[in-house]
């Protein structure tokens, strides 16, 4: 590959990127208005969530300069949610306020407690929203006007979804403006879980001697977070061995002493599915992916995969789910 192609790499997979997440709006859209779409409710710590979308949209802060200010101060951020479709919630949010806030502006994220509810609030310095728009902008395909949508694009759905889905668990989203150029503010309202209705997630184990640890082999192209969830999982107690691609999984993987497969299913040589396909034959492999639809859910199921975690992963969660999956539990994926 010369270099003027592989300068074009990051654009291409950027427009790549960009096409996908509109085909995945609209099918999510489709199913939601349909009814189709199922909740796989837990207990879902929306702090930690929080945490999680806000990391994801760090390069968008840092190209633009915003200063995102957190006030996490709700007594209990614990819902009974789905946690890809709450993350989804979030992510539709916070990326909105990243999006229409200019270069040094600030955005404002802080939850409360109150009648038994957690509210979260995102507030922006950005261009904000027509009075007379704020009555529409959680239609399909509405934006706040032909101006915004030319500069910033989009197809207007990720508020709808963002709707579809608060009303699905029971609770509610809305906006607010002071009108153009006042900056604008999105919140939302989910009843809080009572500690009694969920046990707590397993406790960290200190770390199995010698022969006692279980090995986990760890398929993840992005190095951050495979450092992350790694470093996570030998406190845990497992021996965790890190590959970045296919090839090197089946590789690895075929020299044997592993325990049980974690593994991406976006990776730059190939399929996860694929790969999961081919391991799970020898191995329980689980899978992690950016998505938790249930037709995600039942692909990941059909190609063998022991369970289907949604990213951001929480390290309680896989460790709770290698903990079944290696003592033989059968666990819905």
């Amino acid at each position: 590959m010369d270099d003027r192609h592989r300068e074009l790499l990051p654009m291409i997979r950027r427009n790549v990127a960009l096409e996908a997440r509109l085909i995945d709006d609209l099918l999510d859209l489709t199913a939601i208005s349909a009814g189709k779409v199922s909740l796989h409710r837990e207990r879902v710590d929306m702090h930690q969530l929080t945490r999680a979308v806000v990391a994801m949209v760090q390069d968008t802060l840092q190209e633009k300069g915003i200063r995102l200010e957190l006030e996490l101060d709700a007594a209990s951020p614990w819902v009974h949610a789905d946690q890809a479709r709450m993350q989804q919630v979030l992510w539709n949010i916070i990326r909105n306020a990243a999006k229409f806030t200019p270069e040094g502006g600030r955005i404002l994220v802080c939850t409360t407690t109150e009648g038994g509810e957690f509210t979260l609030s995102c507030t922006d310095s950005g261009i904000g929203i027509a009075q007379d728009a704020l009555d529409r902008i959680f239609n399909p395909f509405e934006q706040a006007d032909a101006e915004v949508s030319r500069s910033f694009g989009g197809l207007g759905l990720g508020l709808a979804i963002a709707q579809g889905l608060m009303q699905q668990h029971g609770g509610r989203i809305r906006a607010s403006s002071g009108g153009r150029g006042s900056g604008a503010s999105f919140s939302i309202a989910l009843p809080c879980t009572e500690a009694a209705e969920a046990s707590p997630p397993p406790a960290m184990s200190a770390p199995a001697a010698g022969a006692d640890r279980k090995r986990v082999l760890l398929v993840e192209d992005n190095e951050d977070a495979a450092a992350a969830l790694a470093m996570c999982l030998e406190e845990y107690g497992y021996e965790v061995q890190h590959v970045s691609t296919c090839a090197d999984a089946l590789r690895t993987a075929g020299a044997g002493g592993f325990d049980a497969v974690l593994t991406d299913l976006g990776l730059p040589d190939g399929s996860g599915i694929e790969l999961g396909r081919a391991l799970s034959k020898e191995l329980p492999v689980l899978a992690l992916s950016g998505y938790g639809r249930e037709q995600d859910r039942k692909r990941s199921a059909e190609a063998g995969f022991a369970a289907h975690l949604v990213k951001p992963a929480d390290p309680a969660e896989v460790h709770a789910r290698l903990m079944q999956v290696l003592s033989g539990q059968a666990i819905d994926a």
